[in-house]
């Protein structure tokens, strides 16, 4: 059991049997393989309306981009997804959406911004072959000229009526809902991994309670406790001949001390004490036998 594991065997047993049913039915479901990210997004309802999108279609981590706006969620639009999901906001002057940039292309995802005006790939042929971050621009003006100048690949959604564009919030949606349907269909491995599923859940239990951070450091605490006190009781076995070379456990000890049972024998049982109490037990009879020798009998003259 890892330390994580312990954590969340330790949450889920002071939390309710529905929270714990959903939290492993939704985290499975959960992917970072696609990221969101709003530019200067001045409209705080639309932000929102993408953060309940994305929880809706299991996309985890969203990005805000906040050059001239700050962002203040809507709880009623919304509906508590901001406390499911993962936000990342960059302020970094002069440009905050070049620190994003750097920042998501350290961690291997191809930027793509989203346009009408650019010839450009649509949901059904956009590569996603690697993970990829979807930016949104402004309403009014759409995306930056610093965005336009970096971005990897352009993307639009097809349209068919008078109305030059979408709302941002029905953008994202629309994108992320085609996007995450073929990532179905061409098996696309888009989901978290196991490990990253576990601290997931750890932190939802986290938000949920009162002073679950604090917990979270209450149960880490106690798993290193339990386990330098296992290190240590399992070193005294080695030690005492009492550990067994064949278990997991036994082979983590040694290999973490060097002892080996050959060393452990030697120091229990070493032979030259032996051979030293045989030459004793040896030369006991031996001095026995010379000692009537030793006496000469005595005569008495008669007078």
């Amino acid at each position: 059991m890892t330390e994580n594991d312990y954590v969340l065997q330790e949450f889920y047993k002071i939390i309710t049997p529905n929270k714990v049913e959903l939290f492993e039915k939704i985290a499975v479901q959960r992917s970072k393989h696609l990221v969101i990210a709003l530019e200067n997004i001045q409209q705080d309802h639309n932000a929102s309306a993408v953060m309940r999108s994305m929880d809706c279609l299991g996309f985890q981590e969203l990005h805000l981009v906040e050059k001239n706006n700050r962002y203040e969620f809507q709880r009623d639009i919304a509906l508590g997804a901001a406390r499911w999901l993962d936000v990342i906001q960059h302020q970094e002057e002069p440009e905050p959406v070049l620190d994003a940039i750097q920042h998501l292309r350290s961690k291997g995802f191809k930027i793509v911004a989203t346009t009408p005006h650019r010839d450009a790939y649509t949901p059904q042929n956009l590569p996603l072959n690697q993970p990829i971050a979807l930016f949104f621009g402004a309403e009014k003006h759409g995306i930056s000229e610093e965005l336009q100048s970096h971005a990897d690949y352009f993307v639009k959604i097809p349209m068919h009526g008078f109305t030059e564009s979408y709302n941002v919030s029905v953008s994202a949606a629309i994108l992320m809902s085609a996007l995450r349907t073929r990532m179905l269909q061409e098996n696309i491995p888009f989901k978290m991994s196991e490990k990253a599923q576990t601290e997931l859940k750890i932190s939802w239990c986290e938000k949920i309670l009162n002073g679950g951070p604090a917990l979270a450091e209450k149960y880490r605490l106690e798993f290193k406790k339990d386990f330098y006190l296992w290190l240590y009781t399992e070193h005294k076995q080695l030690l005492m001949g009492k550990g067994d070379k064949k278990t997991t456990k036994g082979k983590r000890a040694m290999g973490s001390y060097g002892i080996t049972r050959k060393r452990k024998e030697e120091q229990v049982m070493p032979a030259p004490k032996a051979k030293k109490e045989k030459a004793t037990k040896e030369a006991k009879p031996k001095a026995a036998a010379k000692k009537p020798a030793a006496k000469k009998p005595t005569t008495k003259t008669a007078k």
